[in-house]
């Protein structure tokens, strides 16, 4: 149980960034669809739909629009904004504490294509308050989104991962899968769902840090980020790390984060 309620913040924490970059004005046709990305995620793994997807992210351009911030080409209007910060309550949040608590089977069942109801949501929500009538920047709700995403996972690291510190073996136990192919007539169900879920949970993290790499506008700031994951990976956890950058990242797309070193 504590290992699924890790990996399922962390993985659900990253999950959302398909939905909120597919929501970003002037976004390549090819990061439109976040469903399909997610959907992949459920049906052929996480592991092998992620990195794909962060390679398109990277080959379209996505991840260097922040080195020429347009408003008008990166914007998430404030509508958009308010349907993912919805989506993300509704669709990811609700649906795994359901299936992380009540531990019945058909729970887990509606779970299952959580990526469906975070779109469901998104689209009712854009219904109600549509960005035709709110087409202002969505810059501070959009950081929310992040944000949400970063107290969710940081808090699974806390409760999770600092109390077992003083105990290697048990964090290997939980977190490292083997190296070595599982023998199918001695290992348990319970073991081999656990080792394939730490490759999943590996794979992720680690795609997602490779990718985000990328938003470093030079040497300093490639060396910065990379001090920050060995720093706040052991701190907060790895997906809370990413978010953490994704909201650099944004306050660099609205033309903030120069502005503030100016100031100073």
């Amino acid at each position: 149980m504590p290992f699924t309620a890790y990996i399922i913040s962390s993985i659900g924490t990253i999950g959302m960034v398909p939905f909120i970059e597919a929501a970003r004005s002037g976004r390549s046709y090819l990061l439109a669809f976040p469903i399909l990305v997610g959907l992949l995620s459920q049906g052929i793994t996480a592991a092998i739909t992620l990195p794909i997807y962060w390679l398109l992210f990277v080959l379209t351009g996505a991840a260097g629009l922040h080195l020429r911030p347009d408003n008008g080409r990166t914007k998430i209007t404030h509508a958009h904004a308010e349907a993912l910060l919805f989506s993300a309550f509704t669709g990811v949040a609700i649906p795994s504490l359901g299936m992380l608590y009540l531990n019945d089977p058909i729970v887990t069942a509606i779970w299952q294509p959580y990526p469906v109801w975070v779109s469901i949501s998104q689209s009712a929500h854009l219904l109600f308050r549509p960005a035709s009538k709110y087409p202002m920047s969505g810059y501070k709700t959009t950081q929310g989104v992040f944000a949400f995403g970063f107290v969710v996972s940081a808090l699974a690291h806390v409760l999770i991962v600092l109390p077992r510190l003083g105990d290697v073996a048990a964090l290997k136990n939980m977190f490292i899968p083997s190296m070595t192919a599982l023998n199918p007539f001695t290992t348990t169900l319970e073991r081999g769902v656990q080792d394939f879920l730490q490759w999943d949970g590996l794979i992720c993290m680690m795609s997602s840090i490779v990718a985000t790499l990328f938003f470093g506008r030079n040497v300093k700031e490639f060396f910065g980020l990379l001090a920050w994951y060995l720093v706040a990976t052991c701190l907060v956890g790895p997906a809370a790390a990413v978010s953490a950058v994704f909201m650099w990242r944004e306050m660099l797309l609205n033309g903030l984060g120069d502005e503030k070193v100016k100031r100073k």
